[in-house]
Protein backbone atom coordinates (compact mmCIF):
# COMPACT_ATOMS: atom_id res chain seq x y z
CA UNK A 1 0.00 0.00 0.00
CA UNK A 2 2.84 2.43 0.76
CA UNK A 3 4.37 1.77 -2.68
CA UNK A 4 1.03 2.48 -4.38
CA UNK A 5 0.70 5.76 -2.47
CA UNK A 6 4.24 6.74 -3.44
CA UNK A 7 3.48 6.05 -7.09
CA UNK A 8 0.25 8.06 -6.88
CA UNK A 9 1.88 11.06 -5.20
CA UNK A 10 5.19 11.19 -7.09
CA UNK A 11 5.89 14.61 -8.51
CA UNK A 12 8.67 15.05 -11.04
CA UNK A 13 9.74 18.53 -12.04
CA UNK A 14 11.40 18.64 -15.46
CA UNK A 15 13.41 21.49 -16.93
CA UNK A 16 13.57 21.82 -19.79
CA UNK A 17 10.47 19.81 -20.68
CA UNK A 18 12.39 17.87 -23.30
CA UNK A 19 14.77 16.47 -20.66
CA UNK A 20 14.68 12.69 -20.42
CA UNK A 21 15.54 12.71 -16.73
CA UNK A 22 13.75 14.77 -14.09
CA UNK A 23 15.81 17.59 -12.68
CA UNK A 24 14.34 16.99 -9.23
CA UNK A 25 12.19 14.22 -7.81
CA UNK A 26 10.33 15.04 -4.59
CA UNK A 27 8.72 12.67 -2.09
CA UNK A 28 6.33 13.62 0.67
CA UNK A 29 5.77 12.14 4.14
CA UNK A 30 2.51 12.74 5.93
CA UNK A 31 2.04 13.02 9.67
CA UNK A 32 3.24 9.63 10.98
CA UNK A 33 1.73 10.02 14.47
CA UNK A 34 4.39 8.05 16.34
CA UNK A 35 4.01 7.67 20.10
CA UNK A 36 4.95 5.01 22.64
CA UNK A 37 1.27 4.36 23.32
CA UNK A 38 -1.15 1.50 22.94
CA UNK A 39 -3.27 1.13 19.81
CA UNK A 40 -6.30 3.46 19.97
CA UNK A 41 -9.18 3.12 17.49
CA UNK A 42 -7.57 3.24 14.03
CA UNK A 43 -4.21 4.57 15.24
CA UNK A 44 -1.38 2.14 15.74
CA UNK A 45 1.05 4.62 17.26
CA UNK A 46 4.07 2.34 17.61
CA UNK A 47 4.03 1.32 13.94
CA UNK A 48 4.79 4.86 12.73
CA UNK A 49 8.58 4.49 12.77
CA UNK A 50 8.45 1.17 10.88
CA UNK A 51 6.17 2.66 8.24
CA UNK A 52 8.51 5.63 7.87
CA UNK A 53 11.51 3.32 7.43
CA UNK A 54 9.68 1.35 4.70
CA UNK A 55 8.74 4.56 2.93
CA UNK A 56 12.32 5.85 3.05
CA UNK A 57 13.57 2.52 1.63
CA UNK A 58 11.14 2.97 -1.27
CA UNK A 59 12.34 6.54 -1.76
CA UNK A 60 15.97 5.35 -1.83
CA UNK A 61 15.14 2.68 -4.43
CA UNK A 62 13.22 5.23 -6.51
CA UNK A 63 16.12 7.71 -6.20
CA UNK A 64 13.98 10.46 -4.71
CA UNK A 65 16.11 13.62 -4.41
CA UNK A 66 14.20 15.41 -1.67
CA UNK A 67 11.79 14.25 1.01
CA UNK A 68 9.44 16.77 2.62
CA UNK A 69 7.67 16.11 5.93
CA UNK A 70 4.11 17.42 5.96
CA UNK A 71 3.36 17.05 9.64
CA UNK A 72 4.81 16.62 13.05
CA UNK A 73 6.55 13.40 14.09
CA UNK A 74 4.96 12.61 17.43
CA UNK A 75 1.50 12.42 18.89
CA UNK A 76 0.54 12.65 22.51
Amino acid sequence: MIKQNVDALRIKAKYPQTAEKPVLTVGFVGDIQYADRDHVNSRDYRSGIGKLKRLLDIYKNEKIDLCIGLGDIGDG
